[in-house]
């Protein structure tokens, strides 16, 4: 488990940041590993907060069986809805998705930072810094779209459907060849500040004549000054995957054309709403719009355009 690119960067920043006698908050703790981890490290408190029922009661097993639970402390619930007995040193927590704008995440973050963190604290992570590229890979176009296209049905208004949601690429994986453009850095997501919208406008290089068939994102973790993780194609990273957002129509890419990509990432709700626009030399325009929640990879019940 140590091997794991996340739990070893995890794991070495909380070596640096907890300090015996510290108090520690754990925000999302899953089966309380990394409370265990600040626990060992001379935690004298560890709040391991965690909103799902099971989850909790597994945590507690297992913080059982390893001895510690005078020291780590399940908590069921959300942080954002909690009130400890007191702030903590140290607040942690990994509540991304495939990319950090993934439901509370920032948010729980910001909150940790506001009501949770004594006011010299320490919060784990820094910052995500998330990625653009378009892809070539017939496979993913035919994944995506290949189940719709027959002779006997106009299917368009399925294909439109599949366009309009945002996906992974389990079943389809993208790799560094796949890439037909360079990518760039679409925005930064700095954890503990409160965030509602987060924008980028980039310019996106084709690395060769070819065709676009898909929008991918991924993102870069920074832990703390030193340690980090990537769930970029061709990585180690597995657990995240990649996010796609598949076009209907290819679009032709001559080397060392620019793409110009606009992108609007705004919070709704309990997630976030994605608004792409990429703009190609012929002036062509691709707009999309979708909801981070909508990660399917298959026809939605209902079309929607």
């Amino acid at each position: 488990m140590l091997a794991h690119p996340r739990v070893s960067a995890y794991t070495s920043a909380l070596a640096r940041a907890v300090r015996p006698g510290d108090v520690v908050v754990d925000i999302g703790t899953g089966t309380g590993y990394f409370a265990m981890v600040a626990a060992r490290l001379g935690a004298r408190k560890v709040y391991a907060i965690e909103g799902i029922r099971q989850a909790c009661q597994i945590a507690r097993a297992t913080v059982r069986d390893n001895g510690l639970e005078g020291i780590v402390e399940v908590v069921h619930g959300l942080s954002t809805a909690l009130e400890l007995p007191e702030r903590a040193d140290v607040a942690f927590g990994d509540l991304r998705g495939r990319l950090p704008t993934f439901g509370a995440n920032v948010a729980s973050m910001a909150d940790a930072r506001a009501r949770l963190l004594k006011p010299d604290g320490r919060l784990l992570p820094l910052r995500d810094h998330v990625h653009a590229a378009l892809v070539e890979s017939d496979e993913l176009h035919e994944h995506f779209f290949g189940g719709f296209r027959d002779p006997a049905f106009d299917l368009g208004a399925c294909r439109a459907a599949v366009a309009h949601e945002i996906h992974d690429d389990d079943k389809c994986p993208i790799r560094p060849e796949h890439l037909v453009t360079a990518s760039a850095r679409l925005f930064t997501v700095e954890y503990g500040v409160p965030c509602d919208v987060f924008r980028g406008d980039v310019e996106l290089v084709a690395l060769r004549s070819g065709f676009a068939h898909a929008i991918a994102l991924w993102f870069d973790a920074e832990i703390d000054a030193e340690a980090g993780f990537s769930n970029a194609p061709g990585g180690k990273l597995t657990v995240y995957g990649r996010v796609v957002l598949p076009w209907d129509e290819p679009i032709a890419l001559v080397e060392g054309e620019r793409v110009r990509m606009s992108a609007v990432v705004r919070a709704s709700g309990d997630d976030h709403l994605f608004s792409f626009a990429t703009t190609t030399r012929s002036r062509r325009v691709r707009q999309t719009t979708v909801a981070l929640t909508e990660i399917t990879g298959v026809l939605p019940p209902s079309p929607r355009a």
